[in-house]
């Protein structure tokens, strides 16, 4: 997808430049001929920005699910920490994207419990699995920011805020607890 954005923006360019002095003399107005290629630029970069935004998101859930439904056990032992890895460069380049702190999260959670034998790693998987989760539940819902640290009494007020929307990342906050 990247490459597809960075051919189409490097396209425009080589064409405007090869055309420039073209338009500039043939242009009625030509003093918003360089405004409208810097609009034309930035309009192609944020949609390409939101583009790659919705394919990785998608990616990453889609990812988490085939690994969490596959039937052979030994292929998703030796494949899920490239993914693990490939997932923190997702969430790496957002932050704040709830689809893929969840996704990293509840496979984080799976890998950790299910096939690390190692305490001191386990622990350390799952320990991200929580991080993950609580991101995902408090840039779902700001109101939940800070809950995990809460005593259970003190939570429920919070918890009776939450809606329909919020199970998702309520589902994968939780769970990555329990994991960890």
């Amino acid at each position: 997808m990247r490459n597809s954005c960075t051919l189409v923006t490097h396209r425009i360019l080589t064409w405007y430049g090869q055309h420039v002095h073209f338009l500039l003399m043939t242009s009625p107005r030509p003093g918003l001929t360089w405004p409208l290629l810097l609009l034309l630029i930035s309009t192609l970069l944020s949609g390409c920005s939101a583009l790659m935004s919705k394919a990785t998101g998608g990616m990453a859930a889609n990812l988490s699910a085939a690994i969490l439904n596959q039937s052979d056990p030994e292929t998703v032992r030796d494949g899920v920490p490239a993914y693990l890895l490939m997932l923190d460069s997702f969430v790496a380049g957002a932050p704040e994207d709830v689809a893929m702190l969840s996704a990293a999260a509840e496979l984080y959670a799976a890998y950790g419990v299910v096939f690390v034998n190692d305490p001191e790693r386990a622990k350390r998987l799952t320990r991200r699995s929580w991080d993950y989760g609580q991101r995902a539940l408090c840039n779902a819902n700001a109101d939940t920011c800070g809950m995990a640290k809460l005593h259970l009494r003190d939570m429920q007020p919070i918890l009776d805020t939450l809606d329909k929307e919020d199970s998702a990342s309520l589902y994968t906050f939780g769970l990555s607890w329990l994991a960890y």
